[in-house]
């Protein structure tokens, strides 16, 4: 019986030294997938930045007289 319940106590930690580690990774991973979606969010607004300014030389170009064209 003692044999067992020694077996039982050093699965449990095995077992939170498993949960350890599996804790410490899921906080780096959570790490990497903020930043990750924080330069998400960097490049939707400087995309979004880009198409305002393209749409607005467009406007601009429309607005040029024709004969001023080349």
């Amino acid at each position: 019986m003692a044999n067992i319940k020694f077996n039982a106590n050093d699965q449990i930690q095995v077992l939170s030294a498993k949960l350890a580690n599996a804790e410490v990774e899921n906080s780096r991973l959570s790490a990497i997938f903020k930043a990750a979606n924080d330069r998400i969010d960097e490049l939707e607004a400087e995309n979004k930045k880009l198409k305002d300014q393209q749409a607005k030389n467009v406007k601009a170009d429309k607005k040029v007289e024709p004969s001023t064209q080349k």
